[in-house]
């Protein structure tokens, strides 16, 4: 569910525009609250498990930046070599 539930269904960096008009994002009524709009995580991947998601956030709407996410996949992949 949410944001960091896609990241570990599919193993692969993810983002949202806008939270507060996300369908499966729960925590939008919050955000919206809280001025948070743009989100993207990445996940941490060990082996053939995840073992982090990290998630960050905006206060703009924020279209995908495909290149971003790309890089912050192998972060994530260099992230758990160092962590293993």
């Amino acid at each position: 569910m949410g944001l960091s539930g896609r990241v570990l269904e599919t193993g692969r960096p993810a983002w949202i525009a806008d939270v507060t008009k996300d369908q499966n994002f729960p925590r939008a009524k919050v955000a919206g609250n809280i001025g948070v709009k743009a989100a993207f995580a990445f996940p941490v991947d060990f082996e053939e498990t995840t073992g982090a998601v990290l998630e960050f956030f905006s206060n703009q709407v924020e279209e995908p930046h495909v290149r971003l996410l790309n890089v912050m996949g192998t972060i994530g992949t260099q992230l758990a070599r160092v962590i293993e």
